[in-house]
């Protein structure tokens, strides 16, 4: 488990077994949904004003309340488990806006008996956009070379994402 539910925190090796693949796929199934969750101490939420990490940092407990977020699904991509002591899941999450992927997998290492805290966290998508339609850096460049005019084809439309609101 980890204070901050990422590798950031003090860490501190799990008391249970390491789960194994059948247990972490039906733990994961068992978060698709509407789920209650409690946001980590060390967010940005503010309490009474001030940013709760902050707060955590300052050594002052804090407790923040649950909420609701969506889980639309949740798929277990890999498993090393080269060391059986600290097995690396890898999992793809969809997932509402204000869901704490770190908190996810705080109370997947609970919901197993054990513990776990968030390695590594890539976003592939946010809202119509994904990684896959990104432009690489490397293009952006050389497009840019030749002034300004060379970006023009590389952007979207100045409304891109926002089709679900009203004009």
């Amino acid at each position: 488990s980890s204070t901050t539910d990422d590798l950031e925190g003090e860490l501190t090796p799990a008391a249970a077994p390491a789960p194994d693949r059948d247990a972490i796929e039906a733990a994961l199934s068992s978060f698709v949904g509407v789920i209650r969750q409690r946001p980590p101490a060390y967010s940005a939420i503010k309490v009474g004003g001030r940013r709760a990490y902050a707060m955590a940092r300052a050594g002052e407990s804090v407790e923040l309340r649950e909420r609701e977020v969506t889980i639309h699904d949740l798929t277990l991509v890999d498993l090393d488990l080269a060391d059986p002591e600290r097995p690396v899941a890898i999992v793809d999450v969809a997932c509402s806006a204000g869901t704490y992927i770190r908190a996810l997998a705080r109370d997947l290492g609970e919901r197993l008996g054990s513990a776990a805290y968030l390695g590594a966290l890539r976003r592939t998508a946010a809202g119509p956009f994904s990684a896959d339609e990104a432009v690489p850096l490397d293009q952006i460049r050389e497009a840019a070379a030749g002034g300004p005019d060379g970006l023009v084809p590389l952007l979207r439309p100045i409304d891109s994402g926002l089709e679900r609101f009203p004009a």
